[in-house]
């Protein structure tokens, strides 16, 4: 069993898209959003392998999509799991990865 951490950055881009959601489409799809990322938070706990590589990121780096376009990119360290950020496949993501 694996320890998750999510970064603040993931918080506050998570909490972006709620509010983003709840104004074009209501609560119901924020709750949806909310219980996609804590399943998907849930997955990482029991499998890290669950999510790919993507050809954009670091090799260090995992993905795993928990909404349409939405990944959370996470790293594996011994028994933790770090979420260090979430991406919109639809924009443009790998300036924010130093190689």
């Amino acid at each position: 069993m694996f320890n998750v951490e999510a970064s603040s950055a993931v918080n506050n881009i998570l909490m972006f898209y709620a509010d983003k959601f709840y104004n074009n489409s209501g609560e119901d799809c924020v709750l949806n959003l909310l219980d996609s990322y804590d399943e998907a938070i849930d997955s990482l706990t029991y499998n890290v392998n669950c999510g790919c590589k993507l050809e954009d990121i670091p090799g260090k780096y995992r993905a795993i999509t928990f909404w349409s376009h939405l990944w959370l990119i996470y790293l594996v360290e011994e028994n933790k799991v770090y979420v260090d950020l979430i991406i919109d496949d639809r924009q443009s993501y790998g300036k924010l990865f130093k190689y």
